[in-house]
């Protein structure tokens, strides 16, 4: 009976060729680049930490007959689900999830816009100061997926009044939501705090 390949399994960014018939031991070899060249030959029928990208594979039996697997095998890198939640102004919560492709276990690094950085194993990130966000996710075999530039929808600034006193030329203003620290400006004598409070007003 003459060798053929049963599949190819798919698992992360490793591969599991299942041979069969022909003459044992198997061997077993692998092509990025469309069949054009192949690895050497090993024993091992797993092929792992493999790159993202497609992948021809074929196995030999003792009398060095070759089958291919049929078609090219895809790998992917690793992609993450995760929910961002505005907790507060300027606090919030992102977790992951899902994970897929890629090879299990996960790390997790999330920077913040004032460089910050917060790393786990889990995803979970609670409470997290910041305006935005970078997630880094790394597989067991260093390979990373980035995402950039994450937002979440944050309360809408609001300013109030404390008081306006015309007689003694001064007021006092006040702001909520947006994303503290505030600034507050003062258009006529063109000055400008962080407090809110403004006197010898013209």
């Amino acid at each position: 009976i003459p060798l053929r390949i049963q599949n190819c399994v798919v698992s992360g960014s490793r591969i599991t060729v299942n041979a069969r018939d022909g003459l044992p031991p198997y061997r077993y070899s692998i092509s990025s680049d469309g069949g054009s060249s192949f690895s050497p030959t090993q024993t091992s029928n797993i092929f792992e930490c493999l790159p993202a990208g497609d992948y021809v594979l074929r196995a030999l039996d003792a009398c060095n007959n070759f089958f291919p697997c049929q078609g090219t095998v895809t790998i992917l890198p690793p992609s993450s689900r995760f929910t961002c939640t505005s907790v507060s102004p300027g606090v919030t919560n992102i977790r992951v999830t899902s994970t897929t492709g890629g090879e299990a276990p996960f790390n997790f690094t999330l920077e913040n816009n004032n460089g910050q950085v917060f790393n786990n194993s889990t995803g979970i990130f609670n409470n997290i100061p910041g305006c935005s966000y970078t997630l880094t996710v790394t597989d067991k075999c260093g390979k990373d997926t980035v995402y950039t530039d994450i937002t979440c929808i944050q309360t809408n600034l609001k300013i109030g009044i404390n008081c306006i006193n015309f007689n003694n030329r001064t007021a006092s203003v006040f702001a909520t939501g947006g994303v503290p620290p505030y600034t507050y400006f003062e258009d006529l004598s063109n000055t400008s705090n962080n407090t809110g409070n403004f006197i010898n007003l013209v």
